[in-house]
Protein backbone atom coordinates (compact mmCIF):
# COMPACT_ATOMS: atom_id res chain seq x y z
CA UNK A 1 0.00 0.00 0.00
CA UNK A 2 1.06 3.41 -0.99
CA UNK A 3 2.20 5.89 1.95
CA UNK A 4 -1.10 8.56 2.63
CA UNK A 5 -0.25 11.80 0.90
CA UNK A 6 -0.88 14.93 2.31
CA UNK A 7 -2.56 17.81 0.45
CA UNK A 8 0.45 19.71 -0.14
CA UNK A 9 2.49 17.01 -1.84
CA UNK A 10 -0.52 15.85 -4.16
CA UNK A 11 -1.59 19.20 -5.23
CA UNK A 12 2.21 19.95 -6.10
CA UNK A 13 2.39 16.76 -8.92
CA UNK A 14 -1.30 16.19 -8.98
CA UNK A 15 -3.41 19.08 -9.42
CA UNK A 16 -6.76 16.90 -9.36
CA UNK A 17 -9.01 15.52 -12.49
CA UNK A 18 -11.74 18.10 -13.22
CA UNK A 19 -14.95 16.86 -14.51
CA UNK A 20 -16.12 18.16 -17.83
CA UNK A 21 -17.98 15.86 -19.73
CA UNK A 22 -21.80 14.43 -18.75
CA UNK A 23 -22.78 10.23 -18.44
CA UNK A 24 -25.35 9.43 -20.16
CA UNK A 25 -27.13 6.10 -18.98
CA UNK A 26 -29.99 4.10 -20.73
CA UNK A 27 -32.04 2.14 -18.22
CA UNK A 28 -35.48 0.39 -18.12
CA UNK A 29 -38.54 1.94 -16.72
CA UNK A 30 -37.65 1.76 -12.53
CA UNK A 31 -40.08 0.47 -10.49
CA UNK A 32 -39.88 2.14 -7.04
CA UNK A 33 -39.39 0.01 -4.21
CA UNK A 34 -41.92 -1.00 -1.60
CA UNK A 35 -41.03 1.53 1.66
CA UNK A 36 -40.77 0.03 5.27
CA UNK A 37 -42.45 3.46 6.24
CA UNK A 38 -44.76 6.03 5.81
CA UNK A 39 -44.02 9.72 5.28
CA UNK A 40 -46.73 11.81 7.10
CA UNK A 41 -47.94 15.04 5.28
CA UNK A 42 -46.60 17.57 6.50
CA UNK A 43 -43.69 16.01 9.04
CA UNK A 44 -40.47 17.28 9.89
CA UNK A 45 -37.71 16.01 7.58
CA UNK A 46 -33.83 16.70 8.47
CA UNK A 47 -32.13 16.72 5.34
CA UNK A 48 -28.19 16.42 5.63
CA UNK A 49 -25.74 15.66 2.98
CA UNK A 50 -24.29 17.01 -0.19
CA UNK A 51 -25.31 19.78 -2.21
CA UNK A 52 -28.26 17.69 -3.97
CA UNK A 53 -29.87 17.76 -0.52
CA UNK A 54 -30.49 21.00 -0.70
CA UNK A 55 -32.31 20.44 -3.69
CA UNK A 56 -34.39 17.89 -1.85
CA UNK A 57 -35.52 20.20 1.02
CA UNK A 58 -36.63 22.84 -1.03
CA UNK A 59 -38.68 20.55 -3.12
CA UNK A 60 -40.30 18.77 0.07
CA UNK A 61 -40.94 22.69 1.98
CA UNK A 62 -42.54 23.47 -1.46
CA UNK A 63 -45.02 20.39 -0.68
CA UNK A 64 -45.94 21.02 2.68
CA UNK A 65 -43.38 19.82 4.85
CA UNK A 66 -41.39 21.07 7.74
CA UNK A 67 -37.80 21.33 7.22
CA UNK A 68 -35.34 22.34 9.77
CA UNK A 69 -32.22 22.92 7.84
CA UNK A 70 -33.63 25.95 5.93
CA UNK A 71 -33.93 27.89 8.97
CA UNK A 72 -30.07 28.15 8.71
CA UNK A 73 -28.33 30.96 6.73
CA UNK A 74 -24.43 32.73 6.17
CA UNK A 75 -24.49 36.08 4.48
CA UNK A 76 -22.40 35.84 1.01
CA UNK A 77 -19.17 36.59 2.19
CA UNK A 78 -19.25 33.61 4.16
CA UNK A 79 -20.91 31.34 1.33
CA UNK A 80 -21.65 32.90 -2.12
CA UNK A 81 -24.18 30.29 -2.62
CA UNK A 82 -27.38 28.91 -1.23
CA UNK A 83 -27.76 30.85 2.46
CA UNK A 84 -27.52 27.15 4.03
CA UNK A 85 -25.40 25.63 1.23
CA UNK A 86 -22.60 25.76 4.08
CA UNK A 87 -23.81 22.90 5.99
CA UNK A 88 -23.63 20.84 2.82
CA UNK A 89 -21.70 17.48 3.94
CA UNK A 90 -20.40 15.61 0.93
CA UNK A 91 -18.58 13.08 2.58
CA UNK A 92 -20.29 9.83 5.05
CA UNK A 93 -17.72 11.09 7.39
CA UNK A 94 -18.05 14.59 7.05
CA UNK A 95 -21.90 13.50 7.91
CA UNK A 96 -21.18 11.67 10.75
CA UNK A 97 -18.62 13.67 12.11
CA UNK A 98 -21.25 16.78 12.46
CA UNK A 99 -23.74 14.33 14.06
CA UNK A 100 -21.55 13.16 16.60
CA UNK A 101 -20.70 16.67 17.46
CA UNK A 102 -24.08 17.85 18.57
CA UNK A 103 -24.94 14.08 19.71
CA UNK A 104 -22.19 15.02 21.95
CA UNK A 105 -23.50 18.47 23.27
CA UNK A 106 -26.87 17.14 23.50
CA UNK A 107 -25.50 14.30 25.95
CA UNK A 108 -24.30 16.60 27.93
CA UNK A 109 -20.48 17.61 27.00
CA UNK A 110 -19.78 21.36 27.15
CA UNK A 111 -20.44 23.14 24.12
CA UNK A 112 -16.72 24.58 23.85
CA UNK A 113 -15.12 21.70 24.62
CA UNK A 114 -17.08 19.49 21.82
CA UNK A 115 -16.57 23.15 19.14
CA UNK A 116 -13.19 24.18 20.22
CA UNK A 117 -11.66 21.07 17.29
CA UNK A 118 -13.55 22.41 14.63
CA UNK A 119 -12.08 26.12 14.49
CA UNK A 120 -8.61 26.71 13.24
CA UNK A 121 -7.11 30.28 13.28
CA UNK A 122 -5.24 32.20 9.87
CA UNK A 123 -3.81 35.02 9.56
CA UNK A 124 -7.01 36.62 8.60
CA UNK A 125 -9.49 35.05 10.91
CA UNK A 126 -10.88 31.70 12.12
CA UNK A 127 -11.98 29.05 10.00
CA UNK A 128 -14.19 25.98 10.38
CA UNK A 129 -12.76 22.89 9.17
CA UNK A 130 -15.95 21.27 9.57
CA UNK A 131 -17.90 23.42 7.03
CA UNK A 132 -17.99 23.16 3.05
CA UNK A 133 -16.23 26.53 2.49
CA UNK A 134 -13.54 27.98 4.14
CA UNK A 135 -13.40 31.95 4.57
CA UNK A 136 -12.10 33.13 7.60
CA UNK A 137 -14.51 34.94 10.30
CA UNK A 138 -13.73 36.68 13.32
CA UNK A 139 -13.49 34.49 16.31
CA UNK A 140 -16.72 35.81 18.08
CA UNK A 141 -18.14 35.06 14.45
CA UNK A 142 -17.31 31.35 13.97
CA UNK A 143 -18.56 30.89 17.79
CA UNK A 144 -22.10 32.37 16.95
CA UNK A 145 -21.95 30.64 13.78
CA UNK A 146 -21.59 27.08 15.89
CA UNK A 147 -24.46 28.27 18.13
CA UNK A 148 -27.02 29.00 15.43
CA UNK A 149 -25.49 25.23 13.75
CA UNK A 150 -26.27 23.35 16.79
CA UNK A 151 -29.66 25.08 16.99
CA UNK A 152 -30.27 23.36 13.48
CA UNK A 153 -28.63 20.03 13.95
CA UNK A 154 -30.71 19.34 17.35
CA UNK A 155 -33.49 19.06 15.31
CA UNK A 156 -32.39 15.95 13.64
CA UNK A 157 -32.96 14.27 17.40
CA UNK A 158 -37.19 15.51 17.12
CA UNK A 159 -37.56 15.12 13.34
CA UNK A 160 -39.94 12.28 11.94
CA UNK A 161 -37.25 11.40 9.15
CA UNK A 162 -33.89 11.91 8.17
CA UNK A 163 -33.11 12.06 4.42
CA UNK A 164 -29.46 11.52 4.61
CA UNK A 165 -27.78 12.04 0.76
CA UNK A 166 -24.60 10.45 0.26
CA UNK A 167 -22.35 12.62 -2.10
CA UNK A 168 -18.58 11.68 -2.19
CA UNK A 169 -16.33 9.36 -0.55
CA UNK A 170 -12.71 10.65 -1.07
CA UNK A 171 -12.19 12.50 2.02
CA UNK A 172 -9.02 15.05 3.98
CA UNK A 173 -8.04 14.58 7.42
CA UNK A 174 -6.50 16.78 8.98
CA UNK A 175 -4.36 14.36 11.64
CA UNK A 176 -3.60 16.78 14.83
CA UNK A 177 -7.46 16.63 15.25
CA UNK A 178 -8.44 13.68 14.08
CA UNK A 179 -11.30 15.66 12.16
CA UNK A 180 -11.85 15.45 8.22
CA UNK A 181 -12.27 19.06 6.35
CA UNK A 182 -15.82 19.70 4.68
CA UNK A 183 -14.52 19.93 1.78
CA UNK A 184 -11.25 19.90 0.31
CA UNK A 185 -9.11 22.18 2.12
CA UNK A 186 -7.62 24.34 -1.37
CA UNK A 187 -7.83 27.76 -0.40
CA UNK A 188 -4.45 29.68 0.46
CA UNK A 189 -6.29 29.92 4.20
CA UNK A 190 -5.70 26.61 4.46
CA UNK A 191 -2.11 26.05 3.62
CA UNK A 192 -0.32 26.58 6.82
CA UNK A 193 -2.57 22.94 7.07
CA UNK A 194 -1.73 21.16 4.42
CA UNK A 195 1.15 19.30 5.34
CA UNK A 196 -0.55 17.48 8.21
CA UNK A 197 -3.60 17.05 6.10
CA UNK A 198 -4.26 13.57 4.44
CA UNK A 199 -5.88 11.67 1.56
CA UNK A 200 -8.09 9.05 2.74
CA UNK A 201 -10.56 6.70 0.64
CA UNK A 202 -12.37 4.59 3.23
CA UNK A 203 -13.58 1.19 2.35
CA UNK A 204 -16.76 0.05 1.86
CA UNK A 205 -16.73 -2.02 5.31
CA UNK A 206 -15.59 1.41 6.95
CA UNK A 207 -18.49 3.55 5.17
CA UNK A 208 -21.22 1.28 6.37
CA UNK A 209 -20.08 1.25 9.71
CA UNK A 210 -19.77 4.94 9.75
CA UNK A 211 -23.37 5.17 8.27
CA UNK A 212 -24.64 2.48 10.81
CA UNK A 213 -23.01 4.46 13.54
CA UNK A 214 -24.45 7.86 12.37
CA UNK A 215 -28.53 5.97 11.89
CA UNK A 216 -27.60 5.21 15.85
CA UNK A 217 -26.02 8.55 16.85
CA UNK A 218 -29.59 9.75 15.77
CA UNK A 219 -31.43 7.28 17.32
CA UNK A 220 -30.17 7.63 20.43
CA UNK A 221 -32.05 10.54 21.26
CA UNK A 222 -34.91 9.75 18.90
CA UNK A 223 -35.17 6.25 18.59
CA UNK A 224 -38.73 6.84 16.32
CA UNK A 225 -36.86 8.84 13.58
CA UNK A 226 -37.33 6.53 10.24
CA UNK A 227 -34.30 7.02 7.90
CA UNK A 228 -34.28 7.96 4.04
CA UNK A 229 -30.96 7.39 2.18
CA UNK A 230 -30.42 8.45 -1.09
CA UNK A 231 -27.02 9.08 -3.26
CA UNK A 232 -26.43 12.44 -5.02
CA UNK A 233 -25.99 12.06 -8.91
CA UNK A 234 -23.52 15.31 -8.71
CA UNK A 235 -19.93 14.73 -9.54
CA UNK A 236 -16.83 15.83 -7.17
CA UNK A 237 -15.62 19.81 -8.56
CA UNK A 238 -11.73 17.30 -8.86
CA UNK A 239 -10.94 13.66 -8.10
CA UNK A 240 -7.67 13.08 -6.09
CA UNK A 241 -7.11 9.42 -6.72
CA UNK A 242 -5.10 9.38 -9.66
CA UNK A 243 -8.06 8.18 -11.97
CA UNK A 244 -10.23 10.05 -14.94
CA UNK A 245 -13.35 11.69 -13.83
CA UNK A 246 -15.13 9.36 -15.55
CA UNK A 247 -14.17 6.28 -13.93
CA UNK A 248 -13.54 8.45 -10.72
CA UNK A 249 -17.76 9.47 -11.01
CA UNK A 250 -18.47 6.16 -10.84
CA UNK A 251 -16.04 4.08 -9.07
CA UNK A 252 -17.35 6.52 -6.26
CA UNK A 253 -21.04 6.54 -6.57
CA UNK A 254 -21.34 2.61 -7.24
CA UNK A 255 -19.39 2.85 -3.65
CA UNK A 256 -21.97 5.05 -1.91
CA UNK A 257 -24.75 3.34 -3.38
CA UNK A 258 -23.59 -0.34 -2.39
CA UNK A 259 -23.13 0.94 1.37
CA UNK A 260 -26.62 2.50 1.13
CA UNK A 261 -28.13 -0.96 0.22
CA UNK A 262 -25.89 -2.63 3.20
CA UNK A 263 -26.86 -0.07 5.71
CA UNK A 264 -30.53 -1.24 4.43
CA UNK A 265 -30.14 -4.46 4.75
CA UNK A 266 -28.23 -3.74 8.46
CA UNK A 267 -30.64 -1.08 10.26
CA UNK A 268 -34.20 -1.48 10.51
CA UNK A 269 -36.87 1.54 9.16
CA UNK A 270 -33.67 2.46 7.30
CA UNK A 271 -34.57 2.66 3.06
CA UNK A 272 -33.16 4.02 -0.02
CA UNK A 273 -34.94 6.04 -2.39
CA UNK A 274 -33.28 5.33 -6.15
CA UNK A 275 -33.00 9.14 -6.90
CA UNK A 276 -29.93 8.79 -8.32
CA UNK A 277 -31.34 5.74 -10.85
CA UNK A 278 -34.26 8.39 -11.58
CA UNK A 279 -31.79 11.21 -12.33
CA UNK A 280 -29.56 8.77 -15.03
CA UNK A 281 -32.56 7.50 -16.37
CA UNK A 282 -33.20 10.55 -17.95
CA UNK A 283 -29.58 9.97 -19.57
CA UNK A 284 -28.18 13.42 -20.85
CA UNK A 285 -31.26 15.66 -20.52
CA UNK A 286 -30.92 15.37 -16.91
CA UNK A 287 -28.00 17.50 -16.42
CA UNK A 288 -28.24 21.26 -16.04
CA UNK A 289 -26.53 23.22 -19.02
CA UNK A 290 -22.97 23.32 -17.10
CA UNK A 291 -22.94 19.14 -17.09
CA UNK A 292 -22.04 19.18 -13.48
CA UNK A 293 -25.38 19.72 -11.92
CA UNK A 294 -28.95 18.57 -11.65
CA UNK A 295 -31.73 19.85 -14.27
CA UNK A 296 -33.77 22.12 -11.85
CA UNK A 297 -37.05 20.92 -12.66
CA UNK A 298 -35.52 17.68 -12.27
CA UNK A 299 -35.77 17.38 -8.57
CA UNK A 300 -39.68 18.25 -7.96
CA UNK A 301 -40.37 15.14 -9.88
CA UNK A 302 -38.26 12.91 -8.49
CA UNK A 303 -39.16 14.00 -5.08
CA UNK A 304 -42.91 13.52 -6.59
CA UNK A 305 -42.29 9.84 -6.88
CA UNK A 306 -40.69 9.41 -3.84
CA UNK A 307 -44.23 10.85 -2.24
CA UNK A 308 -46.27 8.09 -4.43
CA UNK A 309 -44.51 5.54 -2.21
CA UNK A 310 -44.01 7.06 0.89
CA UNK A 311 -47.12 9.84 2.11
CA UNK A 312 -50.49 7.80 2.24
CA UNK A 313 -52.94 10.59 1.18
CA UNK A 314 -50.86 11.84 -1.54
CA UNK A 315 -48.88 15.49 -0.84
CA UNK A 316 -50.70 18.39 -3.19
CA UNK A 317 -48.11 19.55 -5.65
CA UNK A 318 -46.82 23.71 -4.52
CA UNK A 319 -49.48 25.72 -5.83
CA UNK A 320 -51.92 22.64 -6.37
Amino acid sequence: MSPPRTFAEMTQHYPGCQWSLPVDVFLSDLGLPAPSFRLRPGACVFTVGSCFAREIEEALQARGFLIPMLDFGVPKEEYPFRPNGILNRYTVSNIEQTVAWAESIQGGCPFVAATEPFLLPTSSGVVDLDLAAFAPVREERAWARRQEMLAVWRRAFEADVVVMTLGQHETWRFEPRGLVWGNTPGSRECAPYWSRTFFLEPSFAELVAAVVRTVGRIRRFNPRADVLLTVSPVPADRYFNGRDALTSYWRSKSLLRSVAAAVCEQVERTDYFPAFELFHAGGRSSWHEDNKHVRPDLVPRIIDRLLESYVETPSPRAGG
